[in-house]
């Protein structure tokens, strides 16, 4: 089958996401991938200056793919290219950016490519839905629900199209129990519940390749791409001299501690050496717009995927509520802290979870349609 995936993703980044495995996944199934970024703006090229020089210029390489695709470990990638896009908390004009975002272009659009299956994420290529229908009417169109739009800082209006959207697609996937209960509320559409894979041959491989540690006895790793809790990181190191805490990602070196190390951005490859050697892991992270009616409970993301598959305890804040057996939660003070970290570093493992390849799992979407 030929199948398009829609993913604010760069195909080349150094971190890689869920499009990203399942763009292998669907390929080493044999399919034929066409891989898209989009949003891919000039406000996207400003963002990178910002975030890393590496994905400045693998920005640049994408606008070029927009309309010269790029062949790449057996998968089609390209950008769809616009001059602006609708931006997060965007609340002026929106009708006349969507109006340039909906000029935009990419080569992977065209009508000859035939897809049999279009996948989007949860971002602006949304607005984008009748356009491909139209140039693609015989393809069974998916919305894997990467993100509930709220969180993100999505615009009310993108998330009211979001809505609209629901029961034009095919088959809708979310990663937990949570937000299959949001959105059964908004839709009769068929739901189907995935939890987030992993390459297990490449999660193998990372198990048996040397430590990257040298120094310190004991070693915590918080990896991710958007904001944390830079306080439990501040409480932390202070209470445990003796763990080096490892921060992989875009981020400041924001507090000053001989046992807080920043490794930047790093490939996926060397990412996964960090988590299978650590002592236990960091699910820390924070959204920008969180508030209690759009709290997600019990969400598990990537990272806690991760850290199960690699059989590691992990600390994570208590308003998570991520009741398993190898998690220890915290409230933000000094007392609860040192507790869930002790914990941690004292506990044998134990989960009887099961993590799927991600081959597994584009198996049953194509099952599903």
């Amino acid at each position: 089958m030929k199948i398009l995936l829609l993913t604010c993703h760069l195909f080349k980044s150094k971190n890689k996401a869920g499009f990203h495995h399942l763009a292998h996944a669907l390929n080493t199934n044999g399919h034929h991938v066409h891989f898209c970024t989009c949003p891919n703006s000039i406000l996207n090229l400003i963002q990178e200056i910002k975030t890393d020089s590496t994905r400045f210029y693998e920005r640049l390489k994408t606008f070029f793919h927009s309309f010269f695709y790029a062949s790449n470990e057996g998968i089609i990638s390209g950008g769809y290219f616009s001059i602006i896009h609708n931006y997060a908390n965007l609340t002026v004009a929106q009708s006349l950016v969507k109006f340039f975002f909906l000029k935009g272009f990419s080569t992977l659009f065209s009508p000859s490519r035939g897809y049999d299956i279009i996948i989007f994420e949860s971002n602006v290529s949304l607005y984008l839905f009748e356009t491909l229908k139209k140039r693609f009417p015989s393809a069974k169109f998916v919305y894997r629900i990467s993100d509930v739009l709220s969180l993100i800082g999505a615009s009310q209006d993108l998330i009211a199209h979001e809505t609209n959207l629901l029961d034009k697609f095919d088959l809708l996937i979310v990663p937990n129990l949570s937000m299959h209960e949001m959105f059964t509320r908004l839709t009769k559409n068929k739901i189907l519940i995935q939890h987030h894979g992993v390459n297990t041959k490449q999660y193998d491989q990372a198990l048996t390749s040397p430590s990257p540690f040298t120094h310190f006895k004991r070693h915590a790793v918080y990896i991710g791409m958007s904001k944390f809790d830079w306080d439990f990181i501040r409480i932390s190191s202070q209470l445990f001299p003796e763990i080096q805490f490892h921060i992989i990602g875009p981020y400041p070196q924001k507090i000053s501690a001989p046992n807080i190390k920043y490794h930047g951005l790093l490939t996926f490859e060397n990412t996964l050496t960090y988590l299978a050697h650590c002592n236990f892991g960091l699910n820390i992270g924070i959204y920008p717009n969180e508030t209690d009616e759009n709290f997600i409970k019990a969400n598990k993301p990537l990272k806690y995927i991760q850290y199960t598959y690699f059989k590691k305890p992990m600390v994570s804040p208590s308003r998570l509520s991520l009741n398993e057996p190898h998690v220890f939660s915290y409230e933000l003070n000094n007392k609860s802290i040192q507790n869930a970290i002790c914990s941690a570093m004292n506990h044998t493992f134990v989960s009887n979870e099961i993590i799927k390849d991600w081959t597994d799992l584009s198996k049953e979407i194509i099952s599903n349609l």
